[in-house]
């Protein structure tokens, strides 16, 4: 079983989304297409159970 390798360049950027609750149930939107989401704790230098996440989604 091989591993495919992909790279991705990112020519705009417009925003991140910041979730600093534990309690907030927002959901990412679909998208058609290619889409690459990375989800990271935040804020990003806590250490520990982060309280919030930084969601960053990428549109093709």
């Amino acid at each position: 079983m091989g591993v495919e390798k992909q790279i991705i360049e990112v020519d705009d950027y417009q925003h991140g989304l910041i979730i600093n609750s534990l309690n907030d149930k927002r959901k990412l939107p679909a998208a058609d297409g290619k889409t690459l989401v990375l989800v990271t704790c935040y804020p990003f230098r806590y250490s520990g159970h982060a309280p919030g996440k930084c969601i960053v989604a990428a549109i093709g």
